[in-house]
C-alpha cells in the first residue's frame, strides 16, 4: 500500500524549471488563446515546473485549454477536480472528463505523443475512462519512459517495484527510478532514496 500512496503521489508531483522568458512567451500565448499554451502552464502549475504550485491556476487554465478539445488539458483538469486539489472534489464531473479524454490521449498516444502516454497508462491502470488493463499500462510507461518522459519513468520503476502489469523485477524499478531522479523529477528521487 504504502509504494501505491508514492506511485499515486507522483500522478500529481513533478518538478521542473522553465527560465522566465518561456514563461512569458508561454503566458502570452495563453493569453492569446492558443491551448497547447494554456495546457502546458496548466501543466506547470499544477507540477510546480518553474513556478510555484498552485492548483487553482492549473486549474484555470487547464479548463480554457479542455474547452477547446484538447484531451491533455482534459485529463489535467478532471485529476484536479478528481483529487479535490483545487479546494473542491467534482467526482462524478471529474470521472466523466477522464472518460472524454480516454479518446483523444489514444490518438496522440499513437502518434507518439510521450506525455498523452503517460496519461494514458494511469487511465488503464486505474480503469478510468478505459476497460482496466495493468499490461497495457505498463507498455504505455515503458513506451513513454523510452522516449525519456520522467514521470513514465517514475510510473514504469513503480510497476516493477510492485510486479503490476509487469513480472515484479526491484532491480529494473531502481534502474528507472535513477533515470527519472537524474532528469529532476521529484517523486523518482524520493523512491530511489527510499530503495
Amino acid at each position: 500500500m504504502r509504494c501505491f500512496v508514492f506511485i499515486y503521489a507522483g500522478f500529481l508531483l513533478m518538478t521542473g524549471s522553465s527560465s522566465g522568458a518561456d514563461f512569458k512567451a508561454i503566458l502570452s500565448k495563453a493569453k492569446n488563446g492558443d491551448k497547447g499554451a494554456q495546457y502546458r502552464l496548466a501543466e506547470m502549475y499544477a507540477e510546480a515546473q518553474g513556478v510555484e504550485q498552485d492548483y487553482l491556476k492549473a486549474s484555470q487554465w487547464a479548463r480554457k485549454a479542455a474547452d477547446q478539445g484538447d484531451a491533455k488539458a482534459q485529463y489535467r483538469l478532471a485529476s484536479i477536480m478528481y483529487m479535490g486539489v483545487d479546494g473542491k472534489r467534482r467526482q462524478p464531473e471529474a470521472l466523466k472528463l477522464f472518460l472524454k479524454s480516454a479518446a483523444g490521449l489514444k490518438v496522440l498516444a499513437k502518434e507518439g505523443d510521450a506525455d498523452a502516454q503517460s496519461k494514458l497508462g494511469i487511465l488503464y491502470m486505474r480503469g478510468i475512462g478505459v476497460q482496466k488493463d495493468l499490461k497495457q499500462a505498463a507498455q504505455l510507461f515503458k513506451e513513454s519512459a523510452e522516449a525519456g518522459y520522467a514521470k513514465a519513468q517514475t510510473d514504469l520503476a513503480g510497476a516493477y517495484l510492485v510486479g503490476r502489469g509487469v513480472i515484479r523485477n526491484p532491480t529494473t524499478a531502481g534502474h528507472w527510478f535513477e533515470k527519472a531522479a537524474k532528469a529532476g523529477y521529484g517523486e523518482a528521487q524520493i523512491q530511489l532514496g527510499l530503495l
